[in-house]
């Protein structure tokens, strides 16, 4: 769409390295580093306030760096349970590990395998990129959408988004 002009994401910063980032009724979960159980109580809060706030239900994009450790075993059982208590307020959850080769893809494999026997309530999908995950949530988001924009269109803003955060960040994970 040339010529127009897209209002830019809202931003929550939660720690340093890990952000929510929001348009219309989708969240975007950046992890630049290891998560935490705040991180993850924060998520569980941000997907109740949107879904009272709009009315529907809400769309999800946990992003994960290829270079971010795994999560501590409690907060494992803590993005489990949050998990859990998205039936109903989640339509559909894009789950993107990036990285290539082994390590990247072992990661993406343990948390499809983990999804897949959770029967969670919504539809869940595990993607290597932001570009190869977008369309698959605004395809099962379908009319519960807010707003009208393209994939190619939110996957530039993310990835503005995501440029912007980690120029601006300190320590090991920038």
């Amino acid at each position: 769409m040339v010529g127009v002009t897209r209002r830019p994401l809202k931003s929550i910063s939660v720690e340093p390295g890990l952000f929510y980032t929001t348009w219309s009724n989708l969240i975007f979960a950046i992890e630049n580093t290891e998560p935490t159980v705040s991180y993850i109580t924060a998520l569980r809060t941000l997907i109740q306030q949107m879904r009272h706030d709009s009315g529907r239900g809400v769309g999800l994009m946990v992003v994960i760096r290829s270079d971010a450790k795994p999560p501590s075993d409690e907060v494992r059982e803590q993005i489990k349970s949050a998990a859990r208590s998205f039936h109903g307020d989640v339509l559909a959850f894009a789950h993107v590990v990036e990285g290539e080769g082994f390590l990247a893809a072992a990661k993406r494999a343990a948390f499809t395998l983990l999804v897949g026997t959770a029967r969670l309530g919504f539809p869940i999908k595990v993607f290597r990129s932001v570009g190869e995950g977008m369309p698959w949530l605004l395809r099962t988001m379908g009319d519960a959408l807010g707003e009208e924009i393209t994939a190619g269109e939110l996957q530039l803003l993310v990835e503005e988004f995501r440029r912007n955060h980690l120029a601006g960040a300190r320590g090991p994970y920038a």
